[in-house]
């Protein structure tokens, strides 16, 4: 039975909310801003078909002040088995409204340099190991977190 590789996503197709210089952050929560954002293509795997992808840079700040602080980048890849990374990424940045429910389309022309360059959010970063060629290398994984909600400012009735 084939393996599931997913389908590869154009730049300007219409998707479906999911919701699920190199160094390594330390695991924790970190406060982002986007830096950089350059198109390329992913030429697949055994687990994943060829598609276009982005790798997004991130200048990360530790939130307690005391945490690592530094640039990451994060591939992202427009297939099907990973659109929910993509999803995460527009809700905490809120270039997609973070209400959006599961199942709910949008462009994914909202994935673009133009929207996410300069965005704010919060993620956490989890280090994780991979071995290629025999070595074992850190890398970190990152989980975008939705923003908070902030309390309601004047208007209210006393």
């Amino acid at each position: 039975m084939a393996q599931d590789r997913g389908q590869a996503l154009g730049w300007d197709d219409e998707a479906q909310v999911e919701d699920s210089a190199y160094e390594v952050l330390p695991a924790g929560t970190y406060d982002y801003e986007v830096t950089g954002f350059d198109r390329g293509r992913y030429e697949g795997s055994a687990n994943m078909g060829p598609c276009p992808m982005a790798k997004v840079r991130l200048r990360c700040t530790g939130v307690d002040g005391t945490s690592a602080s530094g640039t990451a980048f994060v591939n992202f890849y427009l297939n099907t088995k990973t659109l929910w990374k993509i999803t995460q990424l527009l809700k905490s940045t809120s270039v997609l409204d973070p209400e959006t429910p599961e199942g709910q389309k949008y462009p994914l022309s909202m994935f673009s340099k133009d929207n996410l360059i300069g965005a704010t959010g919060r993620c956490k970063a989890k280090v994780t190991q991979s071995k290629k060629d025999g070595k074992t290398y850190d890398n970190n994984e990152f989980t975008f977190l939705k923003p908070e909600k902030s309390a309601p400012t004047g208007g209210g009735l006393f």
